[in-house]
C-alpha cells in the first residue's frame, strides 16, 4: 500500500540486483500490458524462470469493516521484457479464497504448490480462518495446456497457519515451510517438509531442525540458495504483538537431506510398552559412517502397522489406541530415492485399573504393581542453591574469571503420568516454571526446553557452542528417582527416590562439581569480545510436593 493506504498493482525491476557488478543498481517501474486484476494485496506467488512468468494466486482487499478475498490465478508473462497480464481459468475445484498463503513453483513439472493462508474476510482477519490445506495447480504458467487445480490429501499435515514462508528444492522435490501464525494466535517456529508434491508418495513431515532457532514469526521473507548449498534464509518479520525484527537466519540442510550420507537408523525409547490413551516419544538416530557418528539434519517419516493399536505422529510420538502389538517404522529417503528404515515393536496394554493416592511431602514413592496414573500426577517444587562465576574474554584470546557468587532459584514442575511398565515409569512434563533467581542471565535464563535449566560439562570453550550439541542436559524435578534424557541422549540429570540427591547419569556426584552453562549472549569463543559464559556449582537441593 502507498501513503494514502491504497493498494498498488505495479511491477518494479532492479538492475544489478546482487550489487556485485560495477554498474549502479537501479529500480524502474515496468509498464504491464493487458487488463489487470482488481486491486488486492497479500497474494501468494512464484516465478518460472524458463517462461519468464510470474504466477499469482489469491489475495484480498479490505475496507474499514470487512474485505473481499479472491481465489483467482493470474500470470504476468515476459516479466523482464514485455510484461502483460493474463487471467488463467483453471479446471477442477478451486481452492477457497484466501490471503497470506505460501506458494512455490516446481519448474520440472510446471506446478504451483499453495499451502495454508487465511480465509477470514474480517478487517482484522480472524485466526480461526487460518487453514492447512495443500493445493497443486498443474500447467501453472498457462503455456503448456489447460491449468487445473487439485487438492493434495496426505495422512499428516502441518497445523493451520498464515503469514508463513516456503521454499522449494527442485533436486529432492521438497517444499519447506517455516513459521506463520496459528489458529490460536500462536506465532509458530516449526519447520515442515512436503515430499514429492502431487505424486502418490506425497507426504508432510515435521522437521526437527534443532536449536537455536529463530523466534516464531509472521510476515517475514525467505529465499533458497539452491540444492548445492541447501540453505533456507529468512529475514525479519513480526514475532507477535507487532514486535518487528530485522534478524537473519539460515537453515542448513533445509530439505532434510544432510550433507553426510546416512548409513543406518536406530530408534531409541524409554519403554517398549504403553497404556491405551497414553503417549511415548520415539527418537530416530541416524549414523553416517563406520564410526557410528550421529548425522544431524535428517528428515524422517514415521508410520504404524496398525493405527487401531498405536498411532505415531510426524515427530515420532506414539499414542496407544487399543490393546495389542504394533510395529512403528521410521524411514529416511535420500536424494536418489533410496530408503533406509528401522522398526520398533510396541505393546499396548489397557487403561490401568488401579489408582493409588498421591504422596505428600518428601516421602519416597514406591509404585506398586498395576499402579494407576495419579501417583505421579501433580506439581513438585524444588529449591537449588548454587554458585556461579562469570567468564569474559579480554580481547586477547584469554578468559577473565569473576568472583564466585551464591544464588538460589525455585523450579516448579507439573507432571502427568504416562505409563509404568516393568518398573519403568514414563512421565510427561506439562509445565515448568523457573523463578526467584536474582541472577537473571544465569540458570533461570537458560531454557532450551520446557523452561528448564541447561547444563553441560565444564570445559572452557574454544569454538562456538551449539546448544544442541552432545553434553547438553536439562535439570528438572523428578519424583521417585525418575530421570530425563535430552534429545541427544546425553547429559541426563537424576533425582534419588528420597528427592534429595542430585546426580548425573554420565558422571555421578554433581554436587560441588563445576559445570558450564550456555547463555544467549552471542557465540562463545575466546576471540569474540561479546561472548560470555558462566560456570556453576550446585551446592544443595530440596524437593517437596505441592498440594495444589
Amino acid at each position: 500500500m502507498d501513503s494514502s493506504n491504497k493498494i498498488q498493482m505495479d511491477l518494479w525491476g532492479l538492475t544489478n540486483a546482487n550489487g556485485l557488478q560495477d554498474d549502479t543498481s537501479n529500480w524502474s517501474k515496468l509498464a504491464i500490458d493487458g487488463t489487470p486484476p482488481t486491486a488486492r494485496a497479500h497474494m501468494a506467488g512464484a516465478y518460472d524462470e524458463t517462461s519468464d512468468t510470474l504466477i499469482l494466486f489469491g489475495g484480498g482487499a479490505y475496507s474499514s469493516s470487512a474485505g473481499t478475498l479472491y481465489n483467482e490465478t493470474w500470470t504476468i508473462r515476459d516479466v523482464t521484457s514485455n510484461p502483460s497480464w493474463h487471467k488463467l481459468n483453471p479446471a477442477g475445484t478451486l481452492p477457497t479464497a484466501r490471503r497470506d498463503a505460501s506458494a512455490v513453483y516446481d519448474a520440472a513439472r510446471n506446478r504451483l504448490i499453495v499451502f495454508g493462508g487465511n480465509t477470514s474476510t474480517a478487517y482484522s482477519p480472524e485466526s480461526s480462518g487460518r487453514t492447512n490445506d495443500t493445493w497443486i495447480l498443474s500447467n501453472a504458467n498457462g503455456t503448456g495446456g489447460t491449468p487445473a487445480w487439485s487438492q493434495l490429501n496426505t495422512l499428516d499435515k502441518p497445523p493451520a497457519r498464515s503469514g508463513h514462508t516456503a521454499i522449494f528444492d527442485s533436486a529432492s522435490k521438497r517444499m519447506v515451510v517455516f513459521a506463520g501464525g496459528g489458529t490460536d494466535n500462536y506465532v509458530r517456529d516449526d519447520v515442515w517438509v512436503l515430499t514429492n508434491p502431487g505424486e502418490t508418495t506425497s507426504s508432510w513431515a515435521e522437521y526437527d531442525a534443532g536449536r537455536p532457532c529463530p523466534k516464531g514469526r509472521v510476515s517475514h521473507s525467505a529465499v533458497y540458495t539452491g540444492s548445492a548449498k541447501n540453505r533456507m534464509i529468512i529475514f525479519g518479520g513480526n514475532t507477535g504483538n507487532w514486535n518487528l525484527v530485522n534478524d537473519v537466519w539460515a537453515l542448513r540442510n533445509a530439505n532434510g537431506l544432510p550433507a553426510t550420507p546416512v548409513r543406518d537408523i536406530s530408534i531409541k525409547a524409554a519403554s517398549a510398552s504403553l497404556c491405551t490413551d497414553y503417549t511415548l516419544q520415539l527418537t530416530a538416530v541416524a549414523t553416517g559412517d563406520a564410526s557410528d557418528n550421529e548425522v544431524s539434519g535428517a528428515l524422517y517419516t514415521w508410520s504404524s502397522s496398525d493405527s487401531g493399536i498405536a498411532t505415531v505422529s510426524s515427530t515420532g510420538l506414539v499414542k496407544g489406541a487399543g490393546p495389542g502389538t504394533a510395529t512403528v517404522t521410521v524411514t529416511f529417503t535420500d536424494v536418489s530415492g533410496q530408503t533406509i528404515t528401522s522398526q520398533f515393536v510396541i505393546t499396548i496394554a489397557g487403561v490401568p485399573a488401579t489408582e493409588v493416592a498421591p504422596p505428600t511431602g518428601t516421602e519416597p514413592v514406591i509404585p506398586p504393581a498395576g499402579m494407576g496414573k495419579s501417583v505421579y500426577d501433580g506439581t513438585y517444587i524444588g529449591m537449588f542453591t548454587y554458585e556461579y562465576q562469570e567468564h569474559k574474554p579480554d580481547g586477547k584470546g584469554n578468559w577473565v574469571e569473576g568472583e564466585w557468587i551464591t544464588d538460589v532459584f525455585r523450579l516448579t514442575v507439573t507432571f502427568k503420568h504416562i505409563a509404568t511398565v516393568s518398573g519403568i515409569t514414563t512421565l510427561e512434563i506439562t509445565e515448568v516454571i523457573c523463578s526467584d533467581a536474582s541472577f537473571g542471565t544465569g540458570l533461570a535464563g537458560i531454557t532450551p526446553s520446557f523452561g528448564s535449566v541447561a547444563v553441560m560439562p565444564a570445559e572452557p570453550p574454544t569454538t562456538p557452542i551449539n546448544p544442541s550439541q552432545d553434553g547438553m542436559g536439562v535439570a528438572v524435578l523428578f519424583p521417585d528417582g525418575a530421570s530425563l534424557l535430552t534429545e541427544n541422549r546425553a547429559g541426563a540429570l537424576h533425582v534419588s527416590s528420597d528427592g534429595r540427591t542430585l546426580s548425573n547419569s554420565l558422571d555421578p556426584g554433581i554436587q560441588d562439581k563445576t559445570w558450564v552453562a550456555v547463555t544467549t549472549q552471542g557465540p562463545l569463543y575466546s576471540g569474540d569480545p561479546s561472548g560470555v559464559y558462566y560456570t556453576y556449582k550446585f551446592k544443595s537441593w530440596s524437593l517437596t510436593r505441592s498440594n495444589k
